[in-house]
């Protein structure tokens, strides 16, 4: 067998091996941005309302999602110990657009800045309104649930024995 035949059996064989993984590692590339895009998305969704589940799933799969930037990771990290700290919702606001900002700037939008992050929300008035109608809707319905469990029967200290 020549050199030129062995290169060749060699070329035959490592093509497709090569091929196969390159394939593999650009649609593997592909699903983590892909992944990295969705947790961004959700963020950016959830500037003005943060009070979903669909949030709440999404913020607990950053350290999985992005653990190959420990920017993002450090600051998901100060956002989850600021919301650990009662009352502090400024510092809490400023930690989420920081967050945004280093999921942004991971993605390769360098020139995002927190200003234009907060700036360009929308949030419509009759959205507002429902989730206003809604807390006092929920409210009321905690009242009624207190007010009937003070005073259902089971409810007093005071019980007779059968039979004295």
């Amino acid at each position: 067998m020549s050199v030129l035949e062995i290169v060749n059996v060699a070329a035959l064989v490592l093509i497709p091996l090569v091929a196969v993984w390159l394939a593999r590692y650009l649609a593997d590339r592909s699903e983590k941005r892909k992944n990295k895009m969705e947790v961004f998305k959700i963020l950016m969704i959830s500037r003005i309302n943060s009070s979903t589940l669909e949030y709440v799933r999404t913020v607990n799969c950053i350290d999985v999602i992005f653990a190959d930037s420990p920017k993002v990771r450090r600051a998901w990290r100060a956002l989850y110990e600021q919301y650990a700290r009662p009352n502090s919702a400024e510092n809490t606001q400023f930690k989420f657009i920081k967050l945004i900002e280093e999921v942004a700037r991971d993605l390769g939008y360098k020139n995002l800045e927190w200003d234009e992050i907060i700036a360009n929300s929308y949030m419509p008035q009759w959205l507002c309104e429902d989730l206003n109608n809604e807390k006092t809707y929920k409210e009321g319905q905690i009242k009624i649930a207190q007010c009937m469990l003070a005073s259902s029967p089971s409810s007093s200290s005071t019980s007779a024995e059968p039979g004295k």
